[in-house]
């Protein structure tokens, strides 16, 4: 389930989860940090998977990208 370049579950790369979907949405580290709640040295530490994430973490990683992936789908 897990390796030593980051938390993997089935398909799931999450350091790679996090880049794709905050380069996706167009945000720079330190925006996604803001809305997240994180700071942007957490932020860059989780996307190179040189962080082991609290489960309060990545809950707040996980609304944070929901949030924004919600609110870009209701753009014009």
């Amino acid at each position: 389930m897990s390796n030593s370049a980051g938390l993997r579950c089935g398909g799931l790369h999450f350091p790679d989860a996090v880049r794709d979907l905050r380069r996706g949405i167009g945000l720079s580290q330190q925006e996604f940090a803001e809305i997240v709640g994180l700071t942007r040295r957490q932020i860059a530490e989780i996307e190179v998977g040189g962080a082991n994430p609290r489960l309060e973490t990545l809950e707040k990683v996980g609304r944070g990208a929901w949030s924004l992936a919600s609110w870009r789908s209701q753009r014009p």
